[in-house]
């Protein structure tokens, strides 16, 4: 006798009208060929790890390029950059380091094998101080406080009548009136391009529409915050052409008019 086997489900499901959709079948998780896999990526990335901290990895030496303020001897300290340790680990490590100093505006560090590393530095440079509470704060011609001391470090001007209650060290000095903080920025960058920083004793700010300078025993007057850069040059040409013991007032707040200086008498 012949017969055939008829799948129930399908049989019911003609009988209903339904379409029939026969059952999934599972996936069972081939367990050996994932178990081979894992070994081959552990025993690959114990290769690695050997080769990446053999002895050819070491660092054999260190180039530092020039830098104005700081040494090779002194970056390396700061990084903790030494002869023998591991090349990868101390890029890592090193340029986190460096970055966090506030005298460091730009860090680049790279590697040259075998076992070079190489640090380059954009420095940082102080253009002026701030006075706060009977010491200085030293800034950037950005505003960022970079350090404070009781003492100057080079001959720059002192910035007063800026308001402020707090700072911190590798930020922009935090005051009162962003105005005045945008004017010691733009009185600092105008000082530098004209090389008349060193010539400068100290720069009054607290009124922004009466901007005095000091210089010696001359009084500068810049008046209002325009012509900046013109009354910045014309204020270095008049000085280079006083005597250092010339005492008394110039009066640049207004260009328009004749320039005058006014001995004091």
């Amino acid at each position: 006798m012949d017969f055939e086997v008829i799948d129930f489900e399908e049989y019911k499901a003609g009988k209903e009208g339904k379409e029939y959709i026969p059952p999934k079948k599972e996936n069972r998780p081939v367990r050996k060929k994932n178990k081979g896999l894992a070994l081959k990526i552990a025993a690959g990335a114990v290769i690695v790890v050997a080769i990446l901290f053999s002895p050819l990895f070491s660092i054999k030496d260190i180039v530092v390029d020039d830098m104005v303020a700081y040494s090779r001897e002194e970056i390396c300290l700061i990084g903790g950059i030494k002869e023998g340790d591991n090349l990868f680990l101390t890029l890592l490590r090193a340029g986190k380091k460096l970055e966090k100093d506030p005298y460091f505006k730009n860090v680049d560090m790279g590697m040259a094998l075998p076992g070079t590393i190489k640090v380059n530095i954009e420095e940082r440079r102080v253009k002026g101080y701030v006075s706060y509470m009977g010491s200085y704060l030293y800034i950037d011609e950005t505003g960022l406080v970079m350090d404070s001391g009781t003492n100057f470090k080079e001959n720059l001007p002192v910035f007063t009548g800026i308001a402020f209650d707090k700072f911190s060290i590798g930020k922009p000095l935090e005051v009162e009136d962003e105005e005045v903080l945008e004017l010691v920025v733009r009185l600092t960058q105008l000082l530098t391009l004209h090389d008349a920083l060193e010539k400068v004793d100290s720069v009054n700010v607290s009124d922004v529409d009466n901007i005095t300078v000091t210089s010696g025993g001359v009084k500068v007057k810049l008046g209002e915050n325009y012509d900046l850069e013109q009354k910045i040059r014309t204020m270095k040409e008049i000085l280079a052409q006083l005597k250092d013991e010339d005492r008394g007032t110039l009066d640049l707040s207004d260009l328009s008019k004749p320039i005058v200086f006014k001995y004091l008498t």
